[in-house]
């Protein structure tokens, strides 16, 4: 869902995205939409005070469309 969610973004012109959840192999976003954000995406900023549940790795991050 989230590589699908992604992709639709991406085709309707956005460039900018806020990301809150766990890394690649998480419980938020698909291989797909991972793949997708390392070939098309660039990581501009993430927030390093960001907190999450103890049992979660989130972050919050910004990417930029390539």
């Amino acid at each position: 869902m989230a590589s699908t969610t992604l992709a639709e973004y991406s085709t309707s012109g956005g460039d900018r995205l806020i990301y809150v959840g766990e890394p690649r192999g998480g419980k938020t976003g698909d291989e797909a939409f991972f793949d997708a954000l390392e070939r098309d995406w660039e990581l501009v900023d993430q927030d390093g005070q960001f907190v999450s549940w103890w049992n979660l790795h989130d972050a919050a991050q910004c990417w930029q469309r390539k």
